[in-house]
């Protein structure tokens, strides 16, 4: 009686059964990837927006507390405007959204000076023995070495007093010296412009004296960025006030220059006619106004994703942050290539029931066997089809990349080794994008983490516009991180890949590289020059660190050299030993003078010698690329 045909079925119904697991598990993954996707472009572009907002206050802050400081020794009074405009005009060369400066004392004196059209204003009130609150303006043009008066004029019986003003009541009242009043947004008397008030206290070390110092800053500026900011192909950020009046403004369409922004701004949330900010806003209010997680809303039948959250101007007033994104942006890619693991998994299923079918009906047949192991061939022959139908195809690496060479050869059928090639264009410029990447594993387990692989770089380069290369090992280790829930626990999954990454600015022809654990090799003029990785991998990993973004300038005739382990590792010679990374750089430097095609055939057969008749024992890829 023959044992071995039924244990050999039952081994390979076990494998197919295991398959079965694995691919529901990556399903179920690839579920969570989605919202883990969603969550992170979202929370990425919620803290961008922050950044930018501090860095849009900081100067103007900065300057303020400057101001306070040369009042607090005496530099300047509040009834000595041609003292004072030497000291503020370079203010407002610095801070191009700053609308007017003002100093005010407790005696109800006060200097300013306004930022007009193509002249400046200033304005000095004082209190008149014989009529009361007097307003003094002089209106010029120049600078203060070289000033024109345009015209002075005076103002009597003014019933203007700066210490009934909201920014003096709110500074003079903080129990804090140093700590800034925000007003609320509002409409600028002089210029009808929208734009907030900031101010602080003063007190002169030597006379006591307490002053206010506010500054008007325009909000306009905050529109121009949110309108241009560019989260996703249809996403849009937005900017509230604590009581939900727009300072800036969602990118719409009928946003197109800066008169429909002052058409809009300042108007409350549900009048400005965009309906994604208006559902955002009203579910957010659902929640919590305090509510800071990222959030799921319906417009028009579409899913979009929401977060929204409070920035905080001062102790006394805060801004609303407001990120939204539509599902379909981000997950192009992820419902692709769920498709082909679906695909793969009926496939596999199908393939078992045929099996378990067969094996019941003849598995004392000599046939069966022979079928059985054509059938799992062709399955895996037909995954192998599905793998490199992702990869770039060789008429388009012919018309931008040139004179190349691609040196693959897997293990099994399917590889664990993948590259990725594709040809950006921007609006300055164009780059050229190679990624050499060699995953945990090979066979079918290498193939899927590589199939992920692909696509997640398609998101982070092709619709999240990523392309500096440390940038995107980061987002590529985060995406990993998310799929195979990688958190650092004990006996949970630490696969992931090592990579090379380059792009090449076709215009300046100027290289930038980033690695996880594998380098790139450039040969000129018979040198190497050998630029080394990060050794750190794309998974979870203890000693987490960003990678680093090395620049390169190129010439003409310049070879350049990216690879996975699997050459150097191949066992061979007289003393059955590896190849080594010493043996692999010099036989690229003395061929790197020939032609892209004969110095594949070389490296094809130095290591078909190398190995005669032993096993192969990993992926191979070689990716040679020769700069015109």
């Amino acid at each position: 009686m023959n044992t071995k045909k039924p244990f050999f079925i039952l081994f390979i119904i076990s494998i197919l059964s295991s398959s079965v697991l694995i691919l529901s598990i990556m399903l179920i993954n690839m579920t969570y990837t989605a919202a883990s996707l969603a969550k992170t472009t979202i929370n990425r572009t919620t803290s961008n927006s922050t950044v930018e907002l501090d860095k849009y206050f900081k100067t103007i802050k900065a300057n303020l507390h400057i101001t306070t400081e040369l009042c607090d020794y005496g530099v300047f009074d509040a009834t000595n405007y041609e003292q004072i405009n030497t000291l503020f005009i370079p203010s407002f060369n610095n801070i191009p959204q700053l609308n007017s400066i003002v100093v005010a004392d407790t005696s109800g004196n006060q200097y300013s000076i306004i930022r007009e059209d193509s002249t400046w204003l200033n304005s000095v009130v004082y209190k008149s023995q014989d009529s009361g609150m007097v307003i003094s303006l002089h209106r010029w043009k120049g600078n203060v070495l070289n000033q024109t008066t345009i015209k002075k004029w005076t103002e009597f019986y003014s019933t203007y007093d700066p210490r009934k003003r909201p920014w003096y009541i709110g500074a003079i009242n903080t129990e804090t010296p140093d700590k800034i009043w925000w007003t609320q947004p509002y409409l600028f008397y002089t210029l009808q412009v929208p734009g907030i008030t900031i101010s602080l206290k003063s007190k002169n070390k030597l006379t006591q004296k307490t002053h206010i110092i506010e500054y008007d800053i325009l909000i306009s500026h905050i529109s121009e960025f949110t309108t241009q900011s560019n989260i996703s192909k249809n996403g849009k950020l937005f900017i509230l006030s604590n009581d939900y009046k727009v300072i800036g403004l969602p990118n719409e369409k009928y946003i197109t220059d800066i008169d429909s922004i002052k058409k809009y701004i300042l108007q409350d949330y549900n009048n400005v006619h965009s309906k994604t900010l208006e559902v955002a806003i009203d579910k957010w209010l659902t929640l919590s106004d305090n509510y800071s997680e990222p959030f799921t809303i319906k417009v028009d039948g579409k899913k979009w994703w929401a977060r929204i959250t409070k920035y905080e101007l001062g102790k006394n007033n805060n801004f609303i942050i407001g990120v939204v994104v539509p599902e379909k942006d981000f997950l192009a890619e992820i419902h692709k290539t769920r498709n082909i693991v679906f695909g793969g998994f009926m496939i596999i299923i199908i393939f078992v029931i045929i099996v378990i079918q067969q094996y019941v009906v003849k598995r004392k047949s000599n046939i069966l066997l022979a079928t059985q192991k054509k059938q799992i061939t062709d399955s895996i022959v037909y995954a192998e089809r599905i793998q490199r139908a992702l990869f770039p195809r060789k008429k388009d690496l012919d018309t931008f990349l040139g004179e190349y060479f691609i040196f693959y050869k897997p293990l099994h059928i399917v590889s664990g080794d993948f590259y990725w090639i594709k040809k950006i264009k921007t609006l300055k410029t164009n780059f050229i994008v190679v990624a050499v990447a060699d995953c945990t594993g090979h066979g079918v387990p290498g193939a899927f983490m590589s199939m992920l692989g692909i696509s997640f770089l398609n998101e982070i380069v092709l619709h999240e516009n990523i392309l500096q290369p440390n940038d995107i090992l980061k987002e590529l280790r985060n995406f990993v991180k998310y799929s195979l829930k990688q958190t650092g626990k004990e006996n949970e999954s630490k696969d992931g890949m090592d990579i090379a990454i380059y792009t090449i600015n076709t215009e300046k022809n100027t290289l930038e590289f980033s690695g996880a654990y594998n380098p790139l090799y450039i040969i000129r003029d018979s040198k190497l020059i050998e630029i080394k990785p990060d050794r750190q991998p794309i998974a979870i990993y203890v000693k987490e660190k960003d990678f680093t973004n090395h620049k390169f300038q190129l010439q003409k005739n310049d070879c350049l050299y990216t690879f996975s382990d699997g050459f150097m590792d191949q066992f061979g010679g007289k003393n059955d030993e590896k190849f080594m990374k010493k043996r692999f750089k010099e036989l690229i430097r003395t061929i790197a003078h020939k032609p892209m095609q004969e110095q594949k055939n070389i490296l094809n057969q130095t290591y078909t010698d190398w190995k005669k008749n032993r096993e192969q024992i990993d992926d191979v890829l070689v990716i040679g690329v020769k700069i015109k």
